[in-house]
């Protein structure tokens, strides 16, 4: 959310007036999915898979739904020249922006063996191997 807000500031103060161009919201949702897979790069080396996904899914409701309220207001637009539909349209595609951000995150962890429960099986595998010889 930190990060949508001051990409929304940046744009404000850099971009022309007339922001309806789409590489503006692409480097936004890029920022974001970028920082939603660090998060969950974080989490997953530190807590468990479940709790991981949990925290993660809370955290991107409730993001996406201040990003959808708050996100027009920061850009400078009319709050209600929006209208719900467009407000319940950039709600939904900023939760997929960081699940699939925290999806990448997690799951590269995981891949790479770095959660705790692949650390536990590496620990297990080298103490039983290392009983054999």
């Amino acid at each position: 959310m930190v990060v949508d807000v001051a990409a929304r500031l940046v744009l404000r103060l850099i971009a022309p007036k007339d922001q309806a161009d789409l590489i503006f919201g692409l480097i936004v949702y890029g920022v974001v999915l970028l920082t939603a897979a660090a998060f969950g790069l974080v989490w997953v080396r530190r807590y468990l898979l479940a709790r991981v996904w949990a925290y993660l899914l809370a955290a991107a409701l409730a993001a996406a739904t201040i990003i959808g309220w708050l996100g027009p207001w920061i850009s400078g637009e009319e709050f209600n020249s929006a209208g719900a539909k467009v407000v319940a349209l950039r709600m939904l595609l900023t939760l997929v922006v960081l699940v699939a951000g925290g999806a990448i995150g997690v799951l590269s962890t995981v891949a790479l063996g770095q959660d705790p429960t692949s650390r536990a099986w590496k620990a297990q595998a080298d103490h039983v191997l290392a009983r054999r010889k």
